[in-house]
C-alpha cells in the first residue's frame, strides 16, 4: 500500500514539473518575440540613426530619409507573430 501511494505521488510531481515547464516554454517564446522585435528595432535604429547627410555630404540617399522601414518592420514581425500564435 505504501508503495502504491508513493507512485502515486511520484507520478503527480512530474506531471506538476510537466506542467510548470509547458507554462515555461510559452513564457520563454512571448520573451523570444520581443527580443526579436526589439533587436529589429535597435539595428534599424542604429543604420538610419546615424547622420550621414552631415558626416558624409557626398553620400546621399532617399532610402536614408525614410523612416516607414522601422514601424513597417515592426508591424510585419508582429502581424507574423500573432498568425503563428505566439502572441
Amino acid at each position: 500500500m505504501i508503495d502504491t501511494h508513493r507512485d502515486l505521488i511520484t507520478g503527480s510531481r512530474e506531471i506538476y514539473l510537466s506542467v510548470i515547464s509547458n507554462r515555461l516554454n510559452e513564457v520563454m517564446k512571448v520573451l523570444t518575440v520581443v527580443t526579436a522585435i526589439c533587436a529589429s528595432l535597435a539595428v534599424i535604429t542604429g543604420i538610419y540613426g546615424m547622420n550621414f547627410q552631415h558626416a558624409y555630404p557626398s553620400f546621399d540617399s532617399p532610402r536614408l530619409r525614410r523612416h516607414a522601414a522601422r514601424h513597417g518592420r515592426t508591424t510585419a514581425m508582429f502581424v507574423f507573430f500573432r498568425r503563428q500564435g505566439w502572441l
